[in-house]
């Protein structure tokens, strides 16, 4: 990764930088400037979410935590801890010992006995937290949710899951030593080795905003761990002999049952007819083997021990849905095809719900818990509703879901560079509304970037706070915002700052962005943090000037911006520039911390691959052959070592470097 640096250098000795320009054009062809990024970023909070659990109540004592490097507390677990808990011991230890200088112990709970005068950070000990006559509050702290108390010497760190035991060591490190995390190797903290540290007096309870949520790209189980992210394979399960998405015909393949039930199927065998052509004889039996295909899914589930809730039947992708008389006259009674959806997998819940009850009864067991979610997506996005004196209610009773039964909505057509309350998204912000009056449980696929385009920018950090408020508001359980899924670890055009607003918002969407962006660049960036934080707001204004210009540059989540008009040479050529100043401010620390050097040149060096590709795939006539050959090298290298490796949701970058002639 040398060679960057000077070939950037050599780059802009041929194309000198140039300072804004206010009689240029913004946009056009070789020439033009940004526009001034003044104001174009804000956060007016006009909505905020009313029902969130964050409460803070953090004082001080004269306990002394940490002194002259050696601390007298232990780090207490259960004796067969799980996962969260052991997660929660190793972060207690290694922020410790990294920020404090000291070496603490981790005993388990049969070693010890509590008492007022002992020094113990416990985890999740329930026998230690009962001997110090304390009670769990009163809210219900979910999957994720904790609950610190300090009590005489010690401190209790507890949860009712193990995401919230692990993700309680982040909140005690947080209020003790200012530890943040913007992804698994990039955090901050306020204190050094040798500081005096006194422990804090906790009373807090903190629950996240949106119960569970998925990473936005494909990151670390770090990155997951530091920015508090559950992850779906906790959650949902595979139906039986088949996968989790667009699976409906697998929980009915045609290949088994489309000879003797053709009813069962749309016209075209791509997808389940919901009111099985009108018959009903052949409904019943269409729901009955649905139901056995549910227990069967939950059985094979419990069978590996996966401990996971959510079986979904999701409707297969490419918009084709059923248009026999049934479900034609099912739409035009309810407005919608989603009905005919609702009020089967209605039966299907019902019917579960009797099989595991008669299984609790004959077994003496506790009734198994699952539930089935459908997708809201293409045909079936618009729910059965409708307005009554201003208000929205459900279209009837039959379409208000089973309390066993989900709905996982698939907001389409957003423009996601605007917040769901403008006027531009206002039939998703209605439908968002509108599945919230028939469930309490919402499930939501939101998407994260230009599937078109992985490496280019993408204008939507600062609507997403507005966003989240609304899916907070109206009881979203869980939030996947997908992006590069399917992309190497590495990330570009700022999608790592898009990663940790998301992991932010989810947990207290009230959050302002402005401040959730100054943490980020002050801590992501370090050293480097005024220029990239000056190429950020240019970039953003740029892109407000694109959406408002050109209509072709939409902001939804596919289209095409590889375009000279978009990205004037002497855009991109002053954009580098920013990153040149970036490198020298980190240059010093190669000598003197090259931990935190070989960071940082990362953290830049990712938010070089837009510009350098954006040039050399726009203006490749601008280099001399050579010139152009190493560039192109240095682009395939880099990319290499950040583990980049698709250019979109379809197309690897190996194509880039094929028809480059450099692979």
């Amino acid at each position: 990764m040398k060679k960057l640096l000077s070939f950037i250098l050599a780059i802009m000795t041929c194309f000198s930088v140039v300072a804004c320009d206010t009689t240029s054009t913004p946009g056009t062809g070789g020439g033009g400037t940004p526009p001034t990024p003044t104001g174009t970023v804000n956060d007016v909070e006009v909505h905020r979410f009313e029902g969130g659990v964050h409460k803070f109540n953090i004082g001080t004592t004269d306990i002394t935590f940490v002194e002259n490097g050696v601390t007298e507390y232990s780090i207490v677990v259960p004796d067969e801890a799980d996962m969260g808990q052991l997660r929660c011991a190793s972060t207690l230890t290694r922020f410790v010992n990294e920020a404090m200088g000291a070496t603490i112990s981790t005993l388990t709970e049969s070693e010890v006995t509590w008492s007022e005068d002992k020094k113990y950070l416990v985890v999740d000990c329930d026998g230690l937290f009962n001997s110090a006559g304390l009670t769990m509050p009163q809210e219900n702290l979910g999957e994720s949710g904790y609950y610190i108390k300090n009590k005489g010497n010690s401190v209790f760190l507890m949860a009712d899951f193990r995401f919230g035991a692990s993700y309680s060591a982040n909140a005690f490190l947080k209020e003790m030593i200012g530890l943040e995390f913007f992804d698994g190797e990039s955090y901050v903290f306020n204190t050094k080795p040798g500081d005096k540290i006194m422990l804090p007096d906790f009373d807090v309870v903190d629950i996240p905003d949106i119960e569970w949520n998925n990473p936005t790209n494909n990151v670390s189980s770090a990155t997951q761990q530091a920015l508090r992210i559950t992850g779906q394979s906790t959650l949902f399960m595979n139906v039986s002999g088949g996968g989790t998405w667009h699976n409906t015909l697998e929980w009915l393949p045609t290949t088994k049952w489309a000879t003797n039930n053709p009813e069962w199927y749309s016209e075209d065998k791509r997808e389940l007819c919901y009111t099985a052509h009108g018959n009903q004889a052949k409904y019943d039996a269409m729901v009955e083997e649905c139901v056995n295909v549910a227990v069967r899914s939950f059985e094979e589930s419990d069978a590996r021990k996966e401990g996971r809730k959510v079986v979904t039947f999701t409707v297969m992708d490419g918009g084709y849905y059923c248009t026999c008389d049934a479900c034609t006259a099912s739409k035009n009674h309810y407005g919608c095809d989603s009905a005919a959806l609702i009020k089967f997998v209605n039966k299907v819940g019902r019917g579960l719900k009797k099989r595991f009850e008669e299984k609790a009864e004959t077994e003496g067991t506790p009734v198994r818990e699952g539930q089935i979610i459908f997708f809201a997506y293409n045909q079936t996005c618009v729910p059965p509703v409708k307005e009554v004196d201003g208000k929205l209610v459900p279209f009837d009773d039959s379409v208000v879901l089973e309390d066993n039964i989900g709905v996982y909505f698939v907001p389409l057509g957003v423009t996601f560079s605007k917040t769901m309350y403008d006027a531009e998204n206002e039939s998703m912000l209605h439908a968002t509304r509108g599945w919230n009056v028939l469930t309490d449980n919402i499930y939501l696929w939101f998407y994260n970037t230009n599937f078109y385009a992985y490496l280019y920018p993408w204008n939507n950090w600062s609507s997403i706070a507005e966003s989240y408020r609304l899916f907070a508001e109206n009881g979203v359980l869980f939030i996947l915002s997908q992006g590069q899924f399917n992309q190497g670890y590495g990330t570009t055009s700022f999608a790592a700052f898009r990663e940790y607003l998301n992991a932010e918002l989810r947990w207290d969407c009230n959050q302002n962005y402005l401040d959730l962006e100054d943490r980020f660049f002050k801590g992501y960036f370090k050293e480097a943090e005024e220029p990239l934080r000056r190429y950020f707001h240019e970039l953003t204004a740029h892109m407000s000037y694109l959406q408002a210009t050109y209509s072709s540059f939409n902001g939804k989540s596919s289209y095409n911006p590889v375009d000279e008009k978009y990205w004037p040479l002497r855009t991109l050529n002053q954009w580098l520039g920013y990153l040149d100043e970036a490198y020298a401010l980190i240059e010093p620390l190669k000598e003197t911390n090259p931990v935190r050097y070989a960071n940082l040149y990362k953290n830049v060096l990712q938010e070089s691959i837009f510009l350098r590709l954006a040039k050399l795939t726009l203006y490749s006539g601008t280099y001399s052959s050579d010139d152009l050959l190493e560039a192109r090298i240095a682009l395939k290298d880099d990319c290499s070592e950040l583990n980049i490796t698709r250019t979109s949701e379809q197309a690897y970058i190996d194509a880039v470097w094929t028809s480059w002639g450099i692979i």
